[in-house]
């Protein structure tokens, strides 16, 4: 993902486990593993020799976490995520839709 000639001046800023943070609040992530977390900051460092390769990434902690369960969650919860979007989308399309063509009324609070 960055250059490879060293000057990753395309990368806004580097990836902290702050920033990994942000973006778990704003997409709802609920926990996150600290071997996860070391492997997603391990794919995203800048430096290209400091990067974990292919192997690298087979043989992580994350990878061989108590015979694979680490990957089936995280497959259960991208599902799940999925599926909440998906509806979530669908019911904007309804309101618009229904907005668009006069027939919307808002719901009256208490």
């Amino acid at each position: 993902p960055y250059s490879s000639d060293g000057n990753d001046k395309q990368a806004p800023y580097a990836m902290t486990r702050e920033t990994l943070r942000v973006y778990e609040r704003t997409l709802g992530i609920t926990s996150l593993s600290e071997d996860a977390e070391n492997l997603i900051l391990g794919l995203l460092t800048t430096d290209q020799h400091s990067r974990l390769t292919a192997r690298d990434v087979l043989a992580h902690a994350w990878f061989q976490e108590e015979g694979g369960q680490a990957l089936e969650r995280t497959l259960a919860n991208l599902r799940t995520f999925n599926a909440t979007r998906k509806w979530r989308a669908a019911y904007y399309a309804i309101k618009i839709t229904n907005f668009l063509s006069g027939s919307w009324t808002s719901p009256k609070m208490g």
